[in-house]
């Protein structure tokens, strides 16, 4: 019982207070419209699939592992650092923000409602959900970049598709996207289910791929997760190729999610906000008196992907002139 507990509660229990707005940088890697209490601690690749928030995504992840890839937890100072304590092996059941659900969980536990596992899942969502509303915690967002190019993949299948539909037109890639949702949603059969695991599905609410500005490819995804049908949350999910490197951020609601969509495209909106970066860039070569220096502040910039290779051409052109 202890176990599964911990599983739910590191997996699940990672969530944000929704108040003011602000912009985070998170290692000059993704910028991110967040709330303003949110900050980001970094992960190690075990930590994030043992925590149970990336279920169902371990061979994709191996796939991918080439990339060099880094994760991220966004959320709150007191919550970043309830993982921290999480991960370094500290036992949730001592924690006093849990001792309420534990002792629930005790006096239940040889209850005909516990043999079952969908009715436990069920029971242990709904109070992770009530603690959530007294503490007015909201969603939490997972983000993974990768260090290197797209091209570094050893699949030269994965490769060849990313390639195939970076040289795609908006129109053709609205074709793509349709053969590509069947695709996934094949053993469901309905052509809106993504069956992840025995125990997980993804129930497709939005699915879109496309180029937006700067010609960045992006996959837009709404989805109701749905565990064992005890569990059904919204789930946000966008994985952008920028300047040929991939970021996945996603999200889980609990609290308030009919407003859900529309902070999480908030959220995301930094991504592809070129003239806000270039503006940015001007500020910070403008402290700056020697031409070589700034033109080595741009190239850094360029060099490390806060900016695509139009921003930095623009930039460049800007102050030279």
């Amino acid at each position: 019982m202890k176990k599964l507990l911990g599983i739910v509660v590191l997996g699940l229990l990672l969530s944000g207070n929704v108040l003011l707005a602000k912009t985070i940088n998170i290692e000059n890697k993704i910028q991110l419209d967040v709330p303003i209490s949110h900050g980001f601690i970094k992960i190690d690749r075990d930590s994030a699939l043992n925590s149970g928030a990336l279920s169902g995504l371990e061979e994709f992840l191996d796939e991918l592992d080439d990339l060099a890839l880094n994760f991220y937890v966004v959320g709150p100072k007191q919550l970043t650092d309830v993982i921290k304590l999480l991960l370094d092996g500290e036992n949730f059941e001592d924690m006093e923000i849990f001792q309420n659900i534990m002792r629930k969980a005790e006096k239940k536990a040889n209850t005909s409602n516990f043999q079952d596992p969908r009715k436990m899942m069920s029971w242990i969502f709904k109070e992770i959900k009530k603690l959530m509303k007294k503490e007015k915690v909201e969603f939490y967002t997972y983000v993974i970049t990768s260090d290197k190019k797209y091209t570094s993949i050893k699949d030269n299948e994965i490769v060849d598709l990313i390639d195939k539909l970076l040289n795609m037109s908006n129109s053709e890639l609205s074709i793509s996207t349709k053969e590509i949702r069947k695709d996934i949603t094949e053993l469901a059969g309905d052509n809106k289910t993504i069956l992840v695991n025995e125990e997980m599905s993804l129930i497709i609410k939005k699915f879109k791929i496309e180029k937006i500005s700067n010609n960045h490819l992006v996959l837009n995804a709404n989805f109701i997760l749905d565990y064992l049908g005890a569990i059904k949350l919204p789930y946000n999910l966008s994985v952008v190729i920028k300047n040929d490197k991939i970021h996945f951020i996603a999200s889980e609601c609990w609290v308030n999610c009919s407003k859900q969509v529309k902070r999480f495209d908030k959220m995301i909106k930094p991504l592809f906000s070129p003239s806000k970066q270039v503006q940015e860039t001007s500020e910070s070569i403008s402290a700056n008196s020697n031409l070589s220096e700034q033109l080595g502040v741009l190239n850094e910039l360029y060099k490390s992907g806060a900016l695509t290779k139009e921003e930095f051409s623009k930039a460049k052109k800007k102050l030279l002139n």
